[in-house]
């Protein structure tokens, strides 16, 4: 939850636009490093301690003994209040921050952060996984920002359920099944007849939400407009679709009841990110009660959650930054490192020419190699990511509330009612905006 206001940002707050501009005019000073072998300190803000991250920094001392990372520990739904309130005190920038998605769009927008495009850094975006480029530029089309791992997702089913309702259980049978959103719906049908009503296709709205907008790369806003029914309008028709015929439950995502659903043997589908298995899934189904699959879901992969590191412009020690972000990001060292220390990806596009690079068969995802499924079946099928929009914390507040009141609804709802009143929520917090024409 977000914490409450600072002292200091309440006295700040009617000087931010002024003094957010006058902060990021600064030109970045050069590296502060003398003699060799001196110790340069680089400040990171991000949301895990350095007791968590201490072989990640031994092994970059390895490569670079002379810089010092220290954790300046940020939440992420707290990083845009910070970084605005140093801006417009003129305090100290991170070196490097870390931008999750949610927050993103609105720290983007802020003209503080170095294009790594240009010189000094010079990163090559061909280099990159190309669906994610649009995910960690602003909207100056500068890249930013480096995504940390590609945010590639799927769907993570429960094998005995799939075997039960469907016949089979591998996911390349499923696939075959599945070729479209509408046989969700007429499976879903019979799943609810021959469950009596006791098993569901996805735990509720937001879920399938998550899938269908991230298969959607339509803009929320273009020209200053709202642009919602073209972005979210088919995913909400079809939410609603799945509501009246009793196919979802109404599990709010995120939620305790949602994380332990996981554990139970009445929801069948799950949106799924590469992290999901590890940080997500089996956590919340520790016992083992259901055997796990990940399929390529109707309709493709889609980008799901992800953080991208940023060098600010006034960053005490750009050069320092650069080698941190470099190593970890950009080269084969630092992806076989957080490969095998973090069973994190990278965002390199020539990693995934070699289909051995990232393996791991799990026996909870039924003997399933779900590394190399990500990398070589879910990722080239990836829909290319939608722009980060500056407002895209308002866009995401508003449809909680619309997926909220479709959870609650005994029917009777329309996208159009549902789209009319987000556009009401959000030109009420961003009057800069205009209606959807």
């Amino acid at each position: 939850m977000k914490k409450p206001l600072s002292l200091v940002w309440m006295v700040l707050a009617p000087f931010i636009l002024a003094g957010i501009f006058a902060g990021c005019s600064r030109s970045a000073p050069r590296s502060s490093a003398g003699s060799a072998g001196e110790v340069v300190t680089i400040d990171v803000w991000g949301w895990e301690t350095e007791q968590l991250q201490a072989t990640t920094f031994e092994k970059f001392n390895r490569a670079f003994p002379n810089i010092k990372v220290t954790m300046t520990l940020t939440e992420s739904a707290d990083m845009s209040q910070r970084v605005q309130t140093a801006l417009a005190s003129g305090s100290k920038m991170p070196d490097i921050a870390w931008l999750e998605i949610n927050q993103r769009g609105k720290l983007l927008a802020l003209d503080c952060w170095a294009d790594l495009a240009k010189s000094p850094f010079n990163v090559n975006k061909a280099d990159l996984i190309g669906y994610m480029l649009p995910l960690s530029a602003n909207a100056r089309g500068e890249l930013v920002g480096i995504d940390d791992a590609p945010s590639m997702a799927g769907f993570a089913y429960k094998r005995e359920l799939a075997q039960e309702y469907f016949g089979v259980s591998e996911p390349e049978d499923l696939e075959a099944l599945f070729t479209s959103w509408d046989v969700i719906l007429e499976k879903g049908v019979k799943v609810k007849r021959k469950s009596n009503g006791k098993v569901f296709m996805f735990t509720g709205p937001g879920d399938v939400m998550n899938i269908l907008k991230g298969q959607n790369n339509v803009p929320f806003a273009e020209n200053g407009a709202l642009n919602l029914r073209k972005a979210i309008g088919e995913p909400l028709d079809t939410i609603l679709k799945f509501k009246e015929a009793g196919i979802i439950d109404t599990i709010e995502q995120g939620t305790p009841a949602w994380n332990a659903s996981m554990a139970d043997t009445a929801h069948i589908f799950y949106p799924a990110a590469h992290w999901s298995p590890q940080w997500i899934i089996k956590p919340n189904d520790p016992d083992a009660n259901n055997t796990w699959g990940i399929m390529v879901p109707p309709g493709g992969g889609f980008p799901y959650g992800g953080t991208c590191w940023s060098i600010a412009k006034n960053a005490e020690h750009p050069k320092e930054a650069w080698d941190y972000l470099n190593w970890f990001l950009l080269t084969n060292d630092g992806a076989v490192h957080r490969r095998d220390d973090r069973g994190y990806y990278s965002a390199l596009a020539s990693l995934y020419s070699d289909s051995s690079f990232y393996t791991a068969v799990d026996e909870r995802f039924g003997g399933q190699d779900i590394s190399r499924y990500f990398t070589q079946k879910i990722l080239p099928a990836v829909t290319p990511s939608r722009q980060v929009f500056q407002y895209d914390l308002e866009v995401a507040d508003a449809l909680n509330l619309a997926l909220k009141t479709i959870n609650s609804s005994g029917g009777g709802l329309t996208s159009e009612r549902l789209i009319a009143s987000m556009e009401q929520d959000i030109l009420g917090k961003i009057p800069d905006l205009k209606a959807e024409k």
